[in-house]
């Protein structure tokens, strides 16, 4: 009788494992076979041989041993660790072949000399009997070759893809894919529940839906990363640009106050030409008026002299003439008194604005001008005094502006880099460097304050010990031998020493941290030699103590002295540039103090130049005052007193005398106050006209300066450049606002003079206000940029960071708004819903299904096992129940939750939820394995029913009863998954590696029962006991572990 199904008839080898040199062949003929030998004999290879040609239980984990063939491992020399030894080491080829009726399958595998990696290999299935001596040689050691010529054969297929083999193999095998394994491993005996497990339902590798929805989260991860990344850049951007446009604006704003600056003298001078102009001609007119009232005085006093001329003609007479003489004496001595008295006036105003006493007598008037001419000594050489100090506080002001932008602009190239030594130094030590071809530090660049409140303290009393550089003894003649490189430096002692005193704990040298470095122990001694001094906090102590340093830098040493900070802006301090930074901020604030004291001491030196040429100019017109006559005022009134008696007595004449006397003396009236208004007209118009002259001369000067004659080509200019301009307002119209011009308009120039004064002023503090604001932004662009640039360096190439950056980093921002934002947003979006949430349906549909499988697999062997009697009129009955496991129902749940979201708007955490999902499945290999098998979702349970009325047996409880009861079961449900998971021209092969001696004889009743093959691994002993129902044996021999050799034994 022909045994049903297809049947394995022969295993061949070659250099498989320990089977080496030659074709190894396992005859089995279709029949029960008995593979017997002892352990490490090589009963593993052949069972791996057949794993790896069978799909249904998949290659071995690791093929490249068999290929190679390792046997023992032998310790490597270098690195102290256990090594394979190989029979195979060079390049080699290996084959597998099984003949299934009239089926044959076939894997070729090789790997090159000194090749590593895994074996590259490829599959055959073929029609026929196939043999590797007859149809896998002569192929000229190239296996491609051997390839090709298999696959110009019509009755083989040649296959590279796993996958496609699979696919072949089981439809000519008549394998279904997801039917039970063929290989058996030992399981313990009575544990029935993993026989099923193991055995009968099979894994079920979801392990690519796994890795696909893994890809995607990975996908997700990049995109989701890459759009965080966008976000940062966009957040640490904005406040960058936010400056960038406040940058603008006071750019702007600076721009407005340097224009009102600039045009705030034509300003001035334009409203000066207007004030100007409207004086000059209200002057004119009013000269013009006093020119008409002059001539109509000067034709009445001519009258009047007239009639006085005709009364004197009379008098004389009646013998007036002595009379007369007197008249006229009395008139120059009036005149005498007026002049000498206003001179007088004129001294005493000049001697009280001097601080001098007043003068009554000629000795007096001596005395003064004695004392005059030594003040004006005195006064001409404090002028002189005070404008040498003015111009050499001019000098240091210069000096120590150059010096404060020297330190500015270091401490912005400090912050904005990371170089700590100034530039000069720095460049002297590259010269020097470059010469000698040693590396040389700055002893400064090896401390730094731990404390920055100390830092001015520390710089001061370190001395020149942080700007020197550090030469060891074996270079210290080279470096003195650099004549043209005048660089301090301290040659270090040789040897180094290796250790240091300790400082006290509140001494200056406490704050002080040596880097870790060769030269540290002799650099920390240094510190503590030169830096005893307390740490005082409060003045009390600092002058208490013989030694100490306060926080402002004040340094006190043991002789009660208090050095000034050093002044050299090149001490470098600390090895990292914020220090630096530090240090000279320190400096810029203390030259910052010296200038602006500077600049007080200026103006206060200024004034007192003013103040002592006012005082040159009121004792020189002292001076002027040479004779006593000149401003002898009271002698002329003792001569008009005498010369008024005279005329009395002359007046005692006759009666026609007296009343000519009279009218004379009316007449003499009228031309006096007729003298009086002439005076008066001539002194106002003289007022005016000077005061119209000065009106046009200043007039004309401001036209000159504003470069038109009459100003209207000025306002033609105001007037296009507002139109310009449009609705902005020019400079010119912005200084009309703020000297409020509008509703006070200047009144004079000297209005104008204080508005333009205080204009200026406001404006110049404005502008340094604003300045500074520009300056601070500035910064705080290129520091936000900086920043920036070091946490994304690649998404600017080419640019640094500075304010003509801003474009580049404002297109950046742009972009990154409008362009990689959205799509990387809508990328994610599509990602999370189009992918990961469908990747993760999907899974979750494909372990649906493979649970679905057990349900229906378990039912199709229980079917089977209800026609198999385990004993006589009983059966054995399975049953499926849903697991308990708590892990797996949560696993269930929350890749449910995440598929069920497919098609609807997710969630926000439904990322965050997907991503820890994913990260275990691939991270914890023991939680995704009991999760992902479906079969630890349902536990099935095994019962032996009476066939007559269904009852459940009642098992024996003797242990030996129990045992047999359980092996016998165990290969009941073992032959029953084959037949239940194949067809009758199905694979008819069950493997058993070393089960038990009653499992595996109660397997072979069975097969014999319902015609399955079994391949058998069990100790030779066990011969005996199987010989009934096998027809072949096989005995593995490998006397020394390297050369295993298959012997075929007769039964019977």
């Amino acid at each position: 009788m022909t045994a049903p199904g297809t049947r394995l008839h022969r295993l061949e080898l070659l250099n498989w494992g320990p089977f080496d040199r030659r074709v190894w062949q396992l005859p089995t003929g279709g029949a029960h076979t008995l593979l017997t030998g002892d352990l490490g004999t090589g009963s593993t290879a052949v069972v791996d041989a057949l794993r790896t040609l069978l799909p249904t239980d998949g290659a071995a984990a690791d093929l490249r041993p068999l290929v190679r063939g390792h046997w023992r491992t032998e310790r490597d020399e270098t690195t102290g660790g256990a090594r394979p030894v190989a029979l195979r080491p060079g390049t080699t080829w290996s084959a597998v072949l099984a003949v299934f009726g009239d089926v044959t399958v076939g894997r070729v595998l090789w790997l090159r000399a000194g090749a590593d990696d895994a074996p590259q290999q490829f599959s055959f299935v073929a029609d026929g009997d196939l043999s590797i001596a007859g149809d896998l040689s002569g192929f000229g050691g190239d296996p491609l070759t051997l390839a090709r010529r298999l696959a110009a054969r019509e009755d083989v297929v040649v296959c590279t893809d796993p996958a496609e083999y699979a696919r072949v193999s089981r439809a000519r095998l008549g394998l279904d894919a997801d039917g039970a394994r063929l290989l058996a491993a030992a399981t313990p005996a009575g544990d029935l529940a993993a026989v099923v497990r193991e055995q009968v339902l099979g894994a079920a590798d979801v392990g690519r839906w796994v890795d696909r929805l893994a890809g995607s989260v990975e996908d997700l991860t990049r995109t989701t990363t890459t759009l965080t990344a966008v976000r940062g850049q966009l957040a640490a951007l904005d406040p960058v640009l936010d400056d960038a446009d406040r940058l603008v604006t006071l750019t702007e704003q600076l721009a407005s106050v340097d224009d009102e600056l600039l045009a705030l003298p034509d300003w001035a001078d334009r409203w000066r030409e207007r004030l100007l102009a409207t004086r000059a001609t209200r002057l004119r007119a009013e000269v013009a008026a006093t020119d008409r009232e002059l001539a109509d005085v000067q034709e009445r006093l001519d009258e009047a002299r007239d009639r006085v001329a005709d009364a004197t003609v009379e008098r004389a007479g009646k013998g007036g003439d002595q009379l007369t003489r007197l008249e006229t004496r009395l008139r120059d001595l009036a005149t005498q008194r007026r002049e000498r008295r206003g001179r007088a006036d004129v001294l005493d105003r000049l001697l009280t604005t001097a601080g001098l006493d007043r003068v009554t007598d000629e000795h007096a008037f001596r005395t003064r001008r004695e004392e005059v001419a030594q003040e004006s000594t005195r006064v001409r050489r404090r002028t002189v005094d005070t404008s040498v100090r003015v111009r050499e506080l001019d000098a240091e002001i210069a000096g120590l502006a150059g010096q404060l932008a020297v330190l500015e602009g270091e401490t912005a190239v400090v912050r904005a880099g990371s170089e700590t030594v100034p530039p000069a130094l720095a460049a002297m030590r590259d010269r020097l460097t470059a010469r000698l071809g040693v590396e040389l530090p700055f002893a400064g660049e090896l401390l730094t304050v731990t404390d920055p409140a100390w830092l001015p303290a520390a710089t001061a009393v370190l001395g020149d010990l942080p700007g020197s550089l550090l030469v060891p003894a074996e270079h210290a003649a080279a470096v003195a031998a650099v004549a043209d490189l005048e660089l301090p430096h301290h040659v270090l002692p040789d040897p180094l020493p290796t250790t240091a005193p300790l400082p006290a704990a509140r001494t200056l040298a406490a704050v002080v941290q040596v880097a870790d470095c060769p030269a540290g122990a002799w650099l920390e001694g240094e510190v503590v030699r030169r830096a005893p001094h307390l740490r005082a906090h409060t003045d009390t102590e600092f002058l208490r103590s013989p030694q100490a340093v306060a926080r402002d830098g004040r340094v006190k040493d043991a002789g009660g002295r208090r050095p000034a900070l050093p002044r050299d802006p090149d001490a470098v301090l600390g090895w990292s540039s914020l220090a630096r930074a530090a240090t000279l901020e320190v400096r810029a604030e203390l030259v910052r103090a010296r200038h602006d004291t500077a600049v007080a001491g200026r103006d206060e030196w200024a004034a007192a130049h003013t103040a002592a040429l006012v005082r040159d100019r009121d004792l020189a017109r002292v001076e002027l005052f040479a004779d006593w006559r000149d401003v002898d005022w009271r002698s002329s009134v003792e001569a008009i007193a005498e010369t008024k008696a005279r005329i009395a007595d002359a007046g005692r004449a006759p009666l026609a005398l007296a009343r000519i006397e009279e009218t004379l003396a009316d007449l003499r009236m009228d031309v006096a106050k007729l003298e009086a208004a002439q005076a008066d007209a001539l002194q106002r118009r003289g007022t005016a006209a000077g005061a119209r002259d000065e009106a046009f001369r200043t007039l004309g000067v401001v036209r000159t300066r504003l470069g038109t004659d009459d100003g209207s080509a000025l306002d033609a200019v105001l007037d296009h450049a507002a139109a310009l301009l449009g609705a902005a307002q020019t400079a010119p119209q912005r200084l009309d606002r703020r000297a409020g011009v509008a509703f006070s308009p200047p009144v004079d120039t000297d209005d104008m003079d204080e508005r333009e004064r205080q204009l200026r002023a406001q404006l110049t503090g404005e502008h340094t206000r604003r300045n500074d604001a520009h300056a601070r932004t500035a910064q705080q662009v290129v520091t936000g940029m900086t920043a920036f640039l070091h946490a994304w360096p690649t998404a600017l190439p080419g640019v640094t960071a500075s304010v003509a950056a801003v474009a580049d980093v404002r297109a950046l921002r742009d972009r990154l708004r409008r362009e990689e934002l959205p799509a990387l947003a809508a990328a994610a979006d599509e990602q999370l819903t189009e992918r990961v949430v469908r990747d993760a349906a999907s899974l979750l549909a494909e372990l649906d299904r493979r649970a679905d499988q057990v349900h229906t697999r378990v039912r199709a062997v229980d079917e089977v096992l209800y026609g198999l009697d385990v004993e006589p009129g009983r059966h054995l009955h399975l049953t499926v129940r849903a697991s308990t496991s708590v892990e797996v129902a949560a696993f269930r749940a929350e890749l449910r939750a995440v598929a069920d979201t497919l098609g609807s708007r997710p969630d926000d955490d439904l990322v965050a939820r997907v991503t820890a999902l994913v990260a275990r499945l691939t991270g914890d290999a023991g939680w995704a394995a009991r999760v992902t098998d479906v079969r630890t979702w349902s536990v099935v349970d095994v019962a032996e029913l009476w066939r007559a009325d269904g009852t459940g047996v009642v098992a024996s409880t003797k242990p030996g009863d129990r045992r047999r009861r359980e092996e016998t079961v165990a290969a009941t449900v073992l032959v029953a998954a084959q037949l239940a998971t194949r067809g009758d021209d199905g694979l008819r092969l069950l493997v058993l590696d070393r089960w038990s001696r009653e499992v595996t004889r109660a397997a072979l009743e069975l097969g014999d029962r319902v015609g399955l093959q079994l391949l058998v691994v069990a100790p030779q002993h066990e011969i005996a006991a199987l010989e009934p129902h096998l027809g072949a044996v096989a005995q593995l021999v490998d006397p020394d572990g390297n050369d295993a050799r298959l012997r075929c034994l007769t039964v019977g």
